[in-house]
């Protein structure tokens, strides 16, 4: 049996490292199937406001909020979502898009407390650095609002 060259050792190292890269990443990105709690803010979708407002403004100052804590609910919630039906934004750059302007939120928390976080503006469900997103209809809203008028 030969011993191994160079190349053949920098290749296994190469291999094992990006194995051990892919298991942390892996680990780093919870899966919305795995998830933990869900918090959900809503600010109104006919809310007028002077200027835009951000997602931490809605979290601090919901209409509603709501926590879900029950795992099936949470699949049927995100099967419900349709977040596989978002679309690529490739024109959008990084952070919210200053044509959104966000009325709900939704964050969802994993085991370790890890926040993924998508949120909606009046005609669209976008992904929080709104690099995704689907538009929304009247029965998307209606799901988030108790009262008759909807506001």
């Amino acid at each position: 049996m030969r011993p191994p060259t160079k190349a053949s050792l920098s290749s296994s190292l190469m291999f094992v490292l990006m194995a051990i890269a892919l298991n942390l990443w892996a680990d780093s990105v919870p899966s919305l199937a795995n998830m933990a709690k869900v918090e959900i803010y809503y600010y109104g979708w006919d809310v007028l406001t002077r200027s835009r407002i951000s997602l931490d403004t809605i979290r601090k100052n919901p209409k509603i909020a709501t926590v879900i804590h029950d795992k099936f609910e949470i699949s049927e919630f995100v099967r419900w979502l349709r977040i596989s039906d978002m679309s690529q934004q490739p024109d959008r750059l990084s952070g919210m898009s200053a044509t959104e302007d966000p009325r709900l939120v939704i964050d969802f928390f994993d085991l370790k407390n890890r926040r993924v976080t998508y949120y909606a503006s009046r005609f669209r469900f976008l992904s929080e650095d709104s690099r995704k997103s689907r538009p929304i209809d009247d029965i998307f809203r209606r799901r988030f609002t108790f009262a008759e008028n909807g506001s």
